[in-house]
């Protein structure tokens, strides 16, 4: 791509209820928040959302040889270069260039380094014919200020030879130059549901789409306080009974970048019961009041605006999507914290009859870990989707990466929220939790172009109003 041409922004009134804050930031760490009812009485904000616009088209990923990226684009800001990077199979894609056009230049297509051998390694106590399986995939970035070295979140999959599923885990490495290579440095969280019981009761079991059941998702992390706030889905060990929550965890973000400089991985700590007190490889999590759909295959930030944590994440990628859901084929949904425990209900950002996979959250400043009023969410654009009429004809190969614009606003609403489209259609949805039980899952609560191809990635940008005042 070259650069990309605006398109005419069509603005779209989304109202997103947000929580009322107990607390004005995440507690210390011998506290924690205490586990108790959510407020009561959420405030409101509305999303001014522009029409969807390409970033990367369908030619210029067959160009870069980059079709097969597995996972969200994510973007970071080093020195005043924006850095993007992302998974195509099992090369870590690298590339430069401004934020309408993310894959200007490529610069390496590398594998991630020292990890243990495939089948014959047992560091991990696993049997010898365990292979990596379609990972590890890059679920997020953060670059160390001090140093400019890169953490690499990783989503991992163990598999068996025979196949019949995989083993979700996140893991952490390091690039020491910035950006090229990445060294493993080791696992730092793993669903509640052990090894063992997945390997004897779950394995080879398809519920809620292929291998969903400890899928863990993308790494949506927060920096807060001195802290890594990682959302994710975790799974409660039991062998009859699929049980599915949105968890956190965290870790001082001091240690997290000693240990990665000599290639360890620090530890980390699950939310439980209103504590800090779970280990992260297979401790126990309470679910936080959302439920983890899409399987939290999104993205994080803090909103220094609005004072809140945002997450993103999408909707309508496989056919057991919860009845609770948006009635379109797919859907990017947001989420908002005052206190990163107790979170407003999904709202749609945007929705169409195509599959909007794998978003992420990328910021009009400098800081990508931080966003204002305004902000973009990119996401992977599958324009040959046809989930409504029972089959998967859509393909990762066929997209490309579409992003829109969206802006909070304060408001107080009324009880509906009338929800517009770049399209032209409209909904109205009620306000209200989405309380629907899913057999599945659980919550506490329920540019330049001279033409724009509709084979693309999208971006949707929101903002908010002026009467909180300018920042």
């Amino acid at each position: 791509m070259r650069q990309a041409v605006w398109l005419t922004v069509m603005t779209v009134v989304l109202a997103c209820c947000v929580h009322s804050a107990r607390t004005e930031g995440m507690a210390a760490a011998n506290d924690g928040p205490n586990a108790g009812p959510e407020p009561s009485i959420p405030s409101k904000v509305k999303f001014s959302v522009g029409k969807p616009e390409t970033v990367i088209s369908f030619e210029r990923m067959k160009e870069a040889d980059v079709r097969g990226i597995d996972g969200s684009l994510y973007a970071l800001n080093d020195k005043g270069q924006w850095k993007w990077f992302g998974t195509n199979l099992v090369k870590i894609v690298y590339s430069t260039g401004p934020r309408d056009n993310p894959l200007d230049h490529i610069v390496a297509k590398s594998e991630l380094q020292d990890l243990p051998d495939t089948y014959t390694d047992t560091r991990f106590g696993f049997a010898v014919d365990h292979r990596w399986g379609d990972g590890p995939t890059l679920a997020n970035v953060y670059l160390n200020p001090k140093n400019g070295h890169i953490l690499g979140f990783f989503h991992t999959e163990w598999t068996l030879q025979t196949k019949g599923g995989a083993y979700f885990r996140f893991g952490l490495g390091i690039s020491k130059d910035g950006g090229k290579t990445f060294q493993w440095c080791g696992h730092i969280l793993a669903t509640h549901l052990s090894y063992e019981t997945w390997l004897k009761h779950w394995r080879g079991v398809k519920k809620g789409g292929p291998f969903a059941w400890s899928n863990v998702g993308l790494a949506n992390y927060v920096v807060k306080d001195g802290y890594f706030y990682l959302y994710y889905t975790d799974t409660e060990d039991h062998p009859a009974t699929l049980v599915q929550g949105t968890a956190v965890a965290r870790a001082k973000v001091e240690d997290v970048l000693a240990a990665a400089e000599n290639l360890q991985a620090a530890s980390w700590k699950k939310y439980h019961q209103g504590q800090w007190n779970e280990g992260g490889i297979s401790g126990k999590f309470t679910p936080l009041n959302i439920k983890p759909l899409g399987f939290l295959h999104g993205d994080s930030a803090y909103n220094s605006h609005l004072d809140r944590f945002v997450l993103v994440t999408r909707l309508g990628k496989y056919d057991d999507t919860p009845p609770e859901a948006p009635s379109k084929s797919s859907s990017i949904l947001l989420s908002f914290s005052k206190d990163g425990i107790h979170w407003s209900d999904w709202q749609v950002m945007h929705e169409d009859n195509h599959l909007h996979d794998y978003p992420s959250i990328v910021s009009m400043g400098d800081d990508n870990e931080v966003v204002g009023k305004s902000f973009w969410v990119y996401y992977k654009y599958c324009f040959s989707n046809s989930r409504r009429s029972g089959s998967f004809a859509w393909s990762s190969a066929y997209g490309g990466w579409w992003r829109v614009f969206g802006t909070a606003v304060f408001g107080n609403g009324g009880d509906l929220a009338t929800i517009g489209e770049a399209h032209g259609h409209a909904r109205t949805e009620v306000r209200g939790r989405l309380r629907t039980p899913s057999p599945f899952l659980r919550g506490e609560s329920p540019r330049k172009t001279s033409k724009i191809s509709r084979r693309g990635m999208f971006a949707a940008r929101s903002s908010p109003a002026r009467a909180l005042g300018e920042r």
